[in-house]
């Protein structure tokens, strides 16, 4: 599944709170995964600041890696 914007699927970890980004008001920019089932290979979301997305700096986005368990 893709989802571009919106409010991240948190398994474990949401990607916009529980990671070090750094100080900001960070936002999903676009989420990248596999369904849940087994062999599940996981999610990718994509984070960035609401004042670099404003501008188009899109290079400060930021990754973070989920799966199941």
């Amino acid at each position: 599944s893709v989802q571009i914007g919106g409010y991240p699927w948190v398994w474990n970890n949401d990607p916009v709170t529980d990671y070090d980004h750094g100080p900001g008001d960070w936002v999903l920019l676009a989420e990248f995964g596999s369904a849940v089932v087994e062999g599940d290979m996981g999610r990718v979301d994509w984070v960035i600041r609401r004042d670099d997305l404003a501008a188009g700096r899109f290079t400060r986005a930021r990754a973070c890696y989920d799966m199941v368990g």
